[in-house]
């Protein structure tokens, strides 16, 4: 379980709560407390008569406990060919965390951001450094340039995974994008396998709209995990409070990150 204290207004205090425990699903709220719950198949429980708000959504998590033979034959022929492809571009170099790939991420991202035109918004430096203590910034160069990114939320309880941000450069032209659309797998599969070496059980996909978003799915799809539903709880001690709390919040400014659903599946993601 994942924790994340922020302050709305800069004094309402909110949680997030990623992967909660069964325990923090029961939890009693006090009247000026939200707390957002993501990404469980867990019922709320008697915490139910705070909930403001249940979203329903989908993921699909590969089981790391198996062996990479294993692994790489439930992979479709295609993301097996995209792998055998990427042994064979010259200049890859992957990196892992560290202010390069901070600095890297950010343009690389927020470029690709506006690129989509489909409500993704750009993150900053501040949201990054909230989630660093949890999570890994995985960067993959081509020839010194940054051309592929993830950032994976990291429950070391869990022993999982789950892929939240991630952006690539397949807007910049059509060559760029049958490169990325390679690089893209071969990252994926990098993470997969540093997970599995650190005894990580799950690598979540981080969402699967079942058919919303066919291209995105497919590619997800493409690596042989299990789909599973999942539910995300907005809960208020005082839930009128709450849902008012929030309204003001929204006419002020758009909602923190934290707070703002992330997309199910991640818009993020290429195909």
């Amino acid at each position: 379980m994942v924790k994340i204290d922020r302050r709305l207004f800069g004094l309402l205090r909110y949680q997030t709560i990623f992967f909660p425990a069964k325990s923090a699903l029961e939890t009693a709220l006090r009247s000026t407390e939200l707390v957002r719950f993501f990404w469980t198949n867990q019922a709320l429980g008697s915490t139910r008569r705070f909930l403001i708000r249940d979203e329903v959504g989908a993921s699909i998590l590969v089981d790391l406990t198996q062996s990479l033979d294993v692994l790489l034959k439930a992979m479709s022929q295609t993301a097996r060919r995209k792998l055998r492809l990427a042994e064979k571009i010259a200049g890859l170099k992957i990196v892992r965390n560290g202010p390069d790939a901070v600095r890297d991420f950010l343009p690389l991202y927020n470029d690709f951001a506006r690129a989509k035109h489909n409500g993704v918004s750009p993150v900053t430096e501040d949201v990054l450094q909230r989630y660093a203590p949890y999570s890994d910034l995985f960067l993959c160069y081509l020839d010194d340039r940054p051309v592929c990114g993830h950032l994976n939320l990291v429950d070391p309880d869990l022993r999982r995974s789950r892929l939240v941000y991630s952006a690539n450069r397949r807007f910049d032209d059509p060559e760029t994008a049958r490169t990325c659309a390679i690089i893209n797998c071969h990252l994926h599969w990098h993470e997969m396998q540093a997970y599995r070496e650190e005894n990580l059980m799950v690598y979540d996909f981080g969402g699967y709209s079942k058919g919303a978003n066919a291209g995105i799915d497919r590619f997800k799809e493409s690596f042989g995990g299990t789909i599973v539903d999942e539910h995300t709880y907005l809960c208020a001690g005082v839930p009128v409070l709450g849902r008012l709390l929030l309204r003001l919040r929204s006419m002020i400014s758009p909602p923190p990150a934290a707070m703002r659903s992330l997309p199910t599946p991640n818009p993020t993601e290429s195909s």
